[in-house]
């Protein structure tokens, strides 16, 4: 099976990805920032750290962070079709075992422990990075298989910039992106917004019914719209303030699976986030003060069972830490962290509160030359109602003869029970333990960079073992309830090839990553045993992709090719879903002025007409099209137009 994986991988001939390569579409180059995520910059030696490039973000500012992870990165994304639920796997770990950060704060709902990725828009933000395994000492609860940063990076004194980007596509796909921003020497102000509505009424083949007929998606529709506000501050040549704001709507019906006639459901969702943070950085020491509030509401219709379902959770996050340098080779970071949960919903018996308190610290020490770096990191959480979780990691970083790095960090995770596990009317169960294990990764990596050509190739063994797992199963009376009746072992390989060279005018890029994930059930506590050393469900053995890309004058053509192997669908690994491979094509062109850049793409998706389930029954498109235009204008500050003349 893997040598045939190969051969079609590298049959591929037109393949591309933006990725982690730098491209000259920018016309903006960052020079005074405020500095943000400290911990993610500073005390994750040892982790497997991917930042995806701008130009990438550029490109796909139209898409959701599920369609950027799912054809541009090894995180498996489980999607129940084009309008429904999409959440992340990293490493064969569930959504509820990823923690998803908005400038350093946990999004992630307190009543289900995850974010839908269908519902983050990417143009929201302008940095994303993914810090692959356990990082619980450093994030707190569900930091296990991985974590997903979204960050806004301001930069100041760039003047008046405005911009906006058009699409539209297949299935009365039609999206509209606007920013503004100001930006001066000690102020910046940046407003975007986004509207995204599309029918989705396209074709599918209905592999549920004799003879696969063709029939049409029906209650597919959605409708979203979204602002966020961003305003940041220079007090003085130390202290900075910012400030936050997030509010989007979405309405959708979700659509019936194969095995059903038809739905009438719908989902209508409502996000509020703020954030404010202070910072005071000097040459020794830096503080940071930070403070969030978000507010979420998910309101659910079904007219054919008669039945309404509305739920609100509250988050409140207080946070403070500090950076001191020990000495030019040694630094400490301290800090604590309350967060404060509730939840209002008719599916519980009573309104629950959750309030947390974790005080952490890292402390990072290096050699004079930075050739040999390690990290201590350590947290203590204290829960109102529950156990009070210690983790704890310790990471190292080596480079040898300039080009080789060798890495490793082993890190003790945990994640603690949602209101949904823990309160649920209907089979809820408060005595639950909190899910913990160790992960373990090794990395070796080798870099060549030489005139006009790199080249760097990283691969990365990886362990990691969860006891506690939790599993909502029937109980004798057929009511579903989650017990700790698991431990999950998830062992592997990834592997990493990123080539980047140019020959006069004509750049290429080629990507390749390959992953090899078994993650199997170690032991259960349930009475069916049939699970026991099997895949767990829904979660690819096999995952690959493999990108070439050409550009030549700001003429560029490229493409995806994904590989996501066999996924089991029943506990016992009786049943299963198939492999599939989606080919993605983009063809786009820039043109650039002294402060205006225009650019046009089309994009087509699904190239070979692949017919394919992502998860059981839930139809997904054959080809699909999309096509648009990015229009960005900048006028510097006079000061920086005096410097360049």
């Amino acid at each position: 099976m893997l040598k045939k994986i190969y051969v079609l991988l590298f049959c591929i001939t037109a393949c591309t990805s933006h990725a982690q390569v730098i491209h000259p579409d920018s016309i903006y180059t960052v020079e005074d920032v405020i500095v943000s995520s400290n911990r993610l910059s500073r005390y994750t030696t040892g982790s497997k750290i991917v930042e995806l490039d701008s130009a990438l973000l550029t490109d796909k500012n139209n898409n959701t962070l599920a369609d950027l992870l799912a054809s541009q990165t090894q995180v498996f994304v489980k999607s129940y079709g084009i309008a429904g639920l999409s959440t992340p796997s990293f490493r064969g770990m569930n959504a509820s075992q990823t923690a998803i950060l908005w400038n350093g704060f946990n999004i992630s709902s307190p009543m289900n422990g995850g974010q839908d990725l269908a519902l983050l828009p990417i143009n929201f933000v302008n940095t994303i990075k993914l810090q692959y395994g356990g990082a619980g000492a450093l994030w707190g609860s569900g930091a296990i298989g991985g974590t997903i940063h979204l960050i806004n990076t301001p930069a100041f004194d760039k003047g008046f910039t405005a911009g906006t980007s058009l699409s539209t596509g297949s299935f009365r796909d039609q999206q509209e992106n606007v920013e503004i921003s100001i930006s001066k020497k000690r102020f910046i102000s940046t407003t975007k917004f986004f509207h995204h509505q599309a029918t989705n009424n396209f074709t599918y083949q209905n592999l549920a019914q004799y003879n696969k007929p063709e029939q049409t998606m029906k209650n597919a529709e959605f409708n979203q719209n979204g602002i966020i506000q961003e305003n940041y501050f220079k007090i003085n040549t130390a202290q900075h303030l910012s400030f936050r704001f997030w509010h989007q709507n979405n309405n959708r019906n979700l659509p019936a699976s194969m095995t059903t006639d038809q739905s009438k459901a719908n989902q209508k969702d409502e996000v509020i986030r703020s954030t404010i943070e202070w910072q005071r950085l000097k040459d020794k020491t830096a503080y940071f003060v930070r403070a969030a509030y978000f507010d979420e509401t998910l309101a659910y219709a079904d007219p054919q069972i008669s039945l309404v379902s509305k739920s609100q959770s509250k988050t409140f996050i207080a946070e403070a830490e500090s950076k001191i340098k020990l000495t030019d080779q040694q630094v400490l970071n301290i800090g604590i962290n309350n967060t404060y949960n509730t939840a209002i919903t008719k599916d519980y018996t009573f309104t629950p509160t959750q309030n947390r308190t974790s005080i952490f610290g890292s402390y990072q020490v290096r050699n004079k030359k930075s050739t040999l770096k390690s990290t201590l990191s350590a947290r203590q959480e204290f829960i109102s109602k529950g156990a009070n979780p210690f983790t704890a990691s310790v990471g190292a970083e080596a480079w040898f003869i300039k080009n080789i790095r060798l890495r490793g960090i082993v890190s003790k995770n945990y994640r603690i029970p949602t209101f949904n596990d823990l309160y649920w009317a209907q089979g809820g169960n408060p005595n639950l333990l909190p899910e913990e294990g160790w992960s373990e990764e090794l990395g070796l990596a080798y870099f060549i960079c030489k005139n006009k050509f790199s080249l760097e190739y990283e691969i990365t063994a990886l362990n990691s073992h969860v006891n506690n797992w939790i599993m909502w199963t029937p109980n004798n009376v057929g009511i579903w309830s989650p017990e700790n009746i698991a431990e999950v072992v998830s062992r592997g390989l990834e592997s990493d090839l990123k080539v980047h060279g140019t020959v006069r005018k004509l750049n290429m890029d080629i990507g390749f990553q390959y992953q090899h994930i078994e993650t199997i059930y170690e032991k259960s506590n349930s009475s069916d045993q049939s699970s026991i050393g099997k895949q767990l469900i829904y979660t690819p053995v096999d995952k690959a992709l493999i990108s070439l890309g050409l550009e030549y004058r700001r003429f560029r053509i490229g493409g995806t090719y994904n590989y996501v192997g066999y996924r089991y669908t029943t506990a016992d690994n009786v049943q299963f879903l198939k492999p599939y491979q989606l080919i993605n094509l983009t063809f786009s062109k820039t043109v650039m002025f002294s402060s205006l850049l225009l650019k046009a793409y089309l994009q087509i998706n699904n190239v070979t007409h692949e017919v394919y389930q992502n998860i059981a029954y839930y139809a997904t498109p054959l080809q699909s099209y999309q096509v648009g235009i990015i229009i960005n204008f900048n006028q510097p500050n006079k000061n920086k137009l005096n410097e360049l003349r």
